[in-house]
């Protein structure tokens, strides 16, 4: 299974979304060219989009969020995980 966690983090402030599933996948392998092409596939958008993609590497990629003078004033970080179907991130469930 292929998890997303997004944080955004500016003035002082972190925003940390919960773990999202994004896909399944037969496995782990299949997960990790999942993940690749996800990341891939995503920071292209935001290039294509004009976002300044700070960096991406095999497992997440940031992104800069500037005002209108092009200063940094945030980053948003995109982190990917795969994990086997009986592991959720987002921690157990309440009985």
């Amino acid at each position: 299974m292929l998890w997303r966690l997004e944080t955004t983090s500016g003035n002082g402030v972190i925003d940390e979304r919960p773990w999202q599933l994004v896909r399944s996948a037969p496995t782990y392998e299949a997960c990790g060219a999942a993940q690749a092409k996800t990341i891939k596939n995503m920071a292209s958008f935001w290039a294509k989009a004009g976002r300044d993609v700070s960096s991406a590497s095999e497992d997440a990629f940031l992104l800069s969020l500037k005002d209108g003078e092009g200063k940094q004033i945030g980053l948003v970080t995109h982190q990917f995980r795969c994990l086997p179907d009986t592991v959720d991130p987002r921690g157990a469930k309440p009985k």
